[in-house]
């Protein structure tokens, strides 16, 4: 049986996702509270108990999606493992993150009064220190050899644009390609080109990430032996 402070959670979450999906079908005053609390399944009451206002319910949402990719990339950078696959990894779990959250753009478009000066503070607090770090790896990369010189702001914008912008502009991407951009199939295959082209950017060679690995199990199962 669930303990009461799991239900509680619970509901929170089932009312952050539906409040996410609505302010950014519809915009912050098109998306009604009632509207939020009939997609989450709850009671208008229900929701003013846990975020007391709908502006309370917006910032909520903003800060939601920042934390967890704060801490998806505090996570990736605080792990011991080489450069190579902690780039595989963050790449990955990036990717993941925006198709999480495929209305993650038009939430950071959106400007809703003092709301802007928040967003601005989310980015100040959680997404400039990301990219920050990003820019430290890249160079640090680049000086130990296993990366080609390259403008790591550019590399990193120009990144951040393209996973973000698949997932947001995914039924426009689908009728100009012919390619169905919400299918899970083709998700794993656009993961991959991108993995490649990031790393090809950067001038290093994805199957490095394999072979590295492959000599790590080796060594490992060598020691046991012994």
């Amino acid at each position: 049986m669930a303990r009461p402070s799991d239900r509680k959670e619970n509901t929170r979450d089932r009312i952050l996702d539906a409040a996410e999906d609505l302010f950014a079908q519809k915009g912050y005053s098109g998306a009604s509270i009632k509207s939020i609390a009939e997609r989450a399944g709850v009671t208008g009451a229900m929701i003013h108990y846990f975020f007391h206002s709908k502006e309370a319910l917006y910032q909520a949402v903003l800060e939601r999606v920042a934390l967890e990719l704060y801490e998806l990339g505090m996570h990736v950078i605080s792990t011991r493992k080489p450069a190579m696959e902690r780039l595989q990894i963050y790449i990955d779990s990036f990717f993941d993150y925006a198709a999480k959250h495929p209305n993650f753009a038009c939430l950071t478009r959106m400007a809703v009064g003092a709301d802007r000066e928040l967003w601005r503070q989310v980015v100040a607090d959680k997404f400039k220190p990301l990219f920050e770090l990003g820019e430290r790896f890249i160079e640090q990369g680049v000086k130990d050899g296993l990366f080609k010189p390259i403008n790591s702001r550019h590399l990193i914008s120009a990144f951040y644009s393209v996973f973000v912008s698949s997932f947001a502009d995914a039924e426009t991407l689908s009728a100009m390609s012919g390619i169905d951009f919400v299918n899970p199939k083709e998700g794993k295959a656009r993961k991959a080109f991108l993995s490649e082209l990031a790393f090809r950017a950067l001038g290093a060679d994805p199957k490095s990430i394999t072979s590295a690995t492959s000599k790590a199990k080796i060594k490992t199962k060598t020691k046991v032996k012994k």
